[in-house]
């Protein structure tokens, strides 16, 4: 299974969650404004 990371600043990353699920896979949103700096942490 692959897990997909993704950071959601503008709302379309639940966009891309839903086409990562709907092809088998796991996706992780993490919210907010900050969101790609906390992918590192």
């Amino acid at each position: 299974m692959i897990t997909v990371v993704i950071a959601d600043r503008l709302g379309k990353g639940q966009n891309v969650a839903k086409g990562v699920e709907a092809a088998g896979g796991r996706a992780v949103v993490v919210p907010g404004m900050g969101a790609d700096m906390r992918l590192g942490d």
